[in-house]
């Protein structure tokens, strides 16, 4: 479960949320003296003590003393501010490569000026931003090269959401790259790339399995995944304020268009579900009250609350619905044509499937601390899921051949299987070394496991 985390300092401070984000296993505010009292009985738990790094408490020897009364094992870490002179040297070596050098953090705060005047310094032009909604794009047009730091108490949180901002500034003279990065960018908000990457991987797995290709099966799942996902970020975007805030906004923008679109999704692959069995159409009905249910606060949730907290549900329904969707439909279809090559593809479905959700939670791990939500990574840690990332992938590739091995599946197709489980350990490595980051692109690239596959299908047809 990783240590308790205690914080000391300021009440709604950005650095305070910060930390409570990267908080795994719970923490708890002290603002004064006073606060120690209420700090939670946790038994030998381990304990870490963390201040925010600009705070000024006159009574902080006292508090940390009452702290360790209580909790005789804490580890108290002075993380009171080191880190100014490590960011004002990696400005300084950065300054003479860019033209504009934005710094976040507050204007009343000696070391985000500092970092203002180092930047300078070094040749390079630099502003003072608090938060996004200050950055003005007009002046920033002007710039090529941006680069973007911060002052010691500002979290990661808020500088991505700054960075969210610059990157969705439009280029007054944007090359091939740059208009196919933002149009790529905008299908994935809109879900256009999940519900092509449905499609997809609907007759990938449908070949996989050994059953016959159908275009209204696919076009089923598609509809189906694309509703079932829009109106869930459409009535519950909170963590995507702080993981990806152009996201956030486009939701905003255009909810009432989304939700009309994902409907009429929903009305139509259940009505083509019904058209398959009426058992098809129920579990399709069943699947998208779920979705529908989990996204909306609702009291009556509170019945079932022990099961809507259960660690990482989030992964498990997506990756069965998924499955459903991708591997299951198709043998309700054609019960008369399912064989050992079905097994392989369910397990091949779900396992992409729950690879790419994780790599979606990998990348939204601290937003989605802060507003509560007990994924994967948050549950079980970062590094433990990225492990599992890549068992997963392991897991795939080593069912891949011995299924072609014991011909359960068609040899020639699933070798062929083997290069989209090859990309998405290659998106894993991508995001390790932070070559994928908390942009758009991170979806992006997660889309394209299902529609690598789902090509490769159709060229063996």
């Amino acid at each position: 479960m990783g240590a308790f985390t205690v914080i000391i300092g300021e009440e709604d401070h950005p650095e305070v949320d910060g930390h409570k984000g990267y908080a795994e296993a719970g923490s708890h505010l002290i603002t004064c003296m006073e606060d120690v009292s209420g700090l939670p009985d946790i038994g030998d738990r381990p304990v870490v003590v963390v201040a925010q790094t600009t705070i000024n408490m006159r009574e902080w020897k006292d508090v940390e003393e009452a702290i360790l009364r209580k909790y005789p094992q804490a580890q108290m870490f002075n993380t009171i501010c080191d880190a100014t002179e490590v960011r004002q040297e990696e400005v300084k070596k950065l300054a003479p490569d860019v033209d504009l050098m934005v710094v976040v953090g507050g204007r009343n705060s000696g070391n985000t000026n500092r970092l203002m005047e180092v930047a300078k310094e070094g040749g390079a032009d630099s502003i003072l931003v608090e938060t996004e909604d200050e950055i003005d794009e007009k002046f920033l047009q002007q710039y090529k090269n941006i680069a973007v730091t911060a002052g010691a108490s500002t979290p990661d949180w808020m500088i991505r959401r700054v960075v969210n901002r610059i990157e969705a500034i439009p280029d007054p003279n944007p090359n091939i790259a740059d208009k196919l990065f933002d149009i790529l960018k905008v299908l994935s908000r809109a879900n256009v790339l999940l519900f092509l990457s449905a499609i997809l991987g609907s007759i990938a797995i449908t070949k996989l399995g050994g059953f016959p290709l159908s275009m209204k099966l696919a076009v089923t799942a598609g509809l189906y995944l694309f509703a079932a996902h829009t109106i869930n970020r459409c009535v519950s975007y909170e963590a995507d304020r702080y993981n990806e805030p152009n996201r956030a906004l486009f939701y905003e923008k255009h909810k009432p268009i989304l939700l009309l679109m994902s409907g009429v999704a929903a009305l139509v692959s259940i009505a083509f579900g019904m058209s398959i069995s009426y058992l098809t159409g129920g579990i399709l009905v069943a699947g998208l009250m779920w979705a529908i249910f989990c996204s909306l606060k609702l009291e009556p949730r509170a019945v079932v609350g022990r099961v809507l907290n259960f660690p990482a549900l989030k992964i498990l329904v997506l990756a069965s619905g998924w499955t459903f969707s991708l591997a299951v439909l198709p043998a309700l279809a054609n019960s008369q044509a399912v064989s050992a090559g079905w097994m392989v593809s369910i397990f091949f479905a779900f396992g992409l499937i729950f690879f790419r959700t994780g790599l979606m939670e990998l990348r939204d791990i601290q937003g989605d601390r802060i507003v509560g939500k007990r994924t994967l990574p948050i549950v079980f840690g970062k590094v433990q899921t990225e492990t599992l990332m890549g068992v997963i992938c392991a897991a795939l590739a080593v069912t891949l051949v011995s299924a072609c091995v014991n011909e359960w599946v068609t040899p020639s197709f699933g070798y062929l299987m083997l290069i989209p489980v090859m990309y998405a350990g290659a998106c894993l490595y991508w995001y390790t070394r932070k070559i994928l980051g908390h942009s758009g692109l991170m979806e992006v690239a997660a889309d394209q496991i299902f529609i690598i596959a789902g090509v490769l299908a159709l060229l063996m047809v």
